[in-house]
């Protein structure tokens, strides 16, 4: 029985953290798109691309599966020409496994376009998607996104919708209508406890909620994944925690 992280940025991850992620029976985690600056070219945005699948190496050699997403996180949109930038998103999107993490922040005009923009590349591609929402104004923003996808027509069974709250005023948005359930087990995110709330009051959710810890450069526990199965297989047994740190990830990176 191994565990998946359904995102995280394992380019600010030590060795040491992938060594432990091995040694406490992950089978792999998927690797996103994230540059805390603006990249200030396109070749900036290339190397970090570069970068993520070079993961594949790195962490690979450990025995892990590395799943790896491309694309411009609403906070790390570039100024100038956007369409060279997402010339680069498109190439390497056909190479790899999903587009992320992508989404809004603010909801700003340029951050909509550029979610949009991006989402047609993944539909032309037939490629998954995890889409980021923040902390302020969630549920606004997760309304304008769900327009997004829509006026776009992405099937909503390719897209997760990442770092939710245990809040039916987001739930009754996106539970029931096809959407991957993103929670982050991390600090100022959710808890294991919060993850069960919802599986106890949306059960239809069990089957496509993803665990994840979003690790990377911010405070983090790489391990937040598999302690939240523990705790979780605790209250609604091992066959059905074991399904939202690991199974689900897998449906929906093979959707």
């Amino acid at each position: 029985m191994g565990f998946i992280d359904g995102h995280l940025h394992s380019v600010f991850l030590s060795y040491y953290d992938i060594e432990l992620m091995v040694h406490s029976s992950y089978d792999g985690f998927v690797t996103l798109a994230y540059t805390p600056i603006p990249p200030s070219n396109v070749g900036s945005l290339r190397d970090h691309f570069e970068h993520l699948m070079f993961e594949k190496t790195r962490c690979g050699g450990t025995g892990l599966r590395v799943y790896v997403g491309v694309g411009i996180h609403p906070r790390c949109i570039p100024s100038g020409d956007i369409g060279s930038y997402l010339g680069i998103v498109e190439e390497y999107l056909g190479n790899t496994d999903v587009l992320g993490e992508v989404g809004l922040e603010t909801g700003s005009d340029v951050e909509v376009r550029v979610l949009e923009e991006q989402l047609r590349i993944a539909k032309r591609l037939d490629k998954p998607v995890i889409i980021h929402t923040p902390r302020a104004n969630k549920h606004v923003i997760l309304r304008r996104i769900i327009d997004v996808v829509n006026n776009v027509g992405l099937p909503s069974e390719l897209v997760v919708i990442d770092h939710l709250l245990p809040s039916p005023i987001l739930l009754d948005l996106i539970v029931g209508r096809g959407y991957w359930l993103g929670f982050t087990i991390q600090p100022g995110k959710v808890k294991a406890m919060d993850v069960l709330w919802v599986v106890k009051n949306y059960p239809e959710s069990i089957d496509k909620i993803i665990v994840n810890s979003d690790s990377g450069l911010y405070p983090c526990n790489p391990l937040a994944v598999k302690e939240a199965y523990e705790v979780l297989s605790e209250h609604m047994g091992k066959a059905d925690a074991y399904k939202l740190v690991s199974l689900n990830a897998v449906r929906f990176l093979k959707s």
